[in-house]
């Protein structure tokens, strides 16, 4: 069968396209088009000479440029975006930060107290009060949770393996974000405490102690300002990590001291009289982290802790944000 030739009265005649009324219903003939083919037709020849006479303008002005100067120059005309520049604090704001945090410090000095902060943009570290090995209670499930995603990239684990009756990933989540001790000590199990111990020191937390779970507070804050930098874990599993302790439960330490604006990613821990937060806050493109260690040698008064904390987030949120 021959195929008809378009008729000059239908609409794809004109426009070559299929037959769709106005009101985009296919079942009925256009409305009858204008005959706009010679205006058209006009109009782009029009364009395509003041284009040429334009674009020869242009190119006359720049023939004394050679190739790959006239490509810098074309790139040149196009104006980018000012990128943002985030400035460290100066020396002048953490001398002064400095000096109230340890005025804290010795205003309680019955409690043993340690603070160490980093500001990622530079990895410069300040430290303060103890900086011993500290009982760490649950604010080590981050390197239990850092170590088991890393087998998991390496092909050892999987997150859909069952621990404790349960799935790895459900096991990971509910020991970050509810703190749970029975899911930490299943995946400690599965993991080895030993190797658990080598991770640790493949990663630069030379004081930690998996046995005796044990660390310096210049240490965790160490693994939190890497997780957030991305140099534990690949992206989707950084996110995984960092997710859940956006989450992490026990929020009454260092995260009433942060703007409802701002966002906290922490996980606390308690053993005995030691109550320990470690956390990244973050305001838009700045960031730091902050962790603090205590041990209130049997005094128990851990409202009295919180805003001793509090005091000392305070303190430094002004110069990182």
């Amino acid at each position: 069968m021959n195929k008809q030739p378009k008729k000059p009265y239908s609409y794809s005649y004109y426009y070559g396209r299929s037959m769709v009324n106005n009101s985009g219903s296919n079942n009925g003939p256009p409305n009858p088009p204008v005959r706009k083919t010679h205006h058209l037709r006009h109009l782009a020849v029009f364009v395509v000479i003041m284009f040429l006479l334009g674009g020869g303008v242009y190119l006359a002005s720049l023939n004394h440029l050679k190739p790959y100067h006239l490509i810098e120059e074309i790139k040149n005309s196009f104006s980018s975006p000012t990128a943002t520049v985030i400035t460290s604090p100066s020396a002048t704001a953490l001398a002064t930060m400095g000096t109230q945090i340890n005025s804290i410090l010795s205003q309680n000095s019955d409690i043993d107290m340690a603070v160490s902060l980093i500001d990622p943009n530079n990895n410069q570290s300040e430290n303060y009060g103890d900086q011993n090995p500290f009982t760490a209670a649950s604010t080590t499930k981050v390197i239990t949770a850092a170590y088991f995603l890393n087998q998991v990239e390496a092909g050892s684990q999987s997150l859909n393996e069952n621990v404790g009756g349960k799935s790895a990933e459900d096991e990971v989540q509910q020991m970050i974000v509810l703190s749970d001790d029975t899911a930490w000590d299943n995946l400690r199990d599965l993991l080895g405490y030993s190797n658990e111990q080598s991770y640790a020191q493949s990663i630069g937390l030379d004081s930690f102690n998996s046995v005796n779970n044990t660390l310096s507070c210049s240490d965790m804050a160490l693994i939190m300002e890497k997780l957030w930098e991305g140099k534990l874990l690949s992206p989707a599993d950084t996110d995984l990590l960092l997710g859940y302790l956006k989450d992490a439960n026990y929020r009454q330490y260092i995260v009433p001291a942060v703007p409802h604006e701002d966002t906290v990613y922490h996980k606390a821990g308690f053993y005995g009289d030691n109550v320990d937060d470690a956390a990244i806050i973050t305001s838009g493109q700045k960031v730091f982290v902050i962790v603090i260690y205590t041990n209130g040698n049997g005094e128990y008064d851990w409202n009295s802790r919180a805003q001793i904390m509090q005091s000392i987030v305070k303190v430094a949120l002004p110069v990182y944000l």
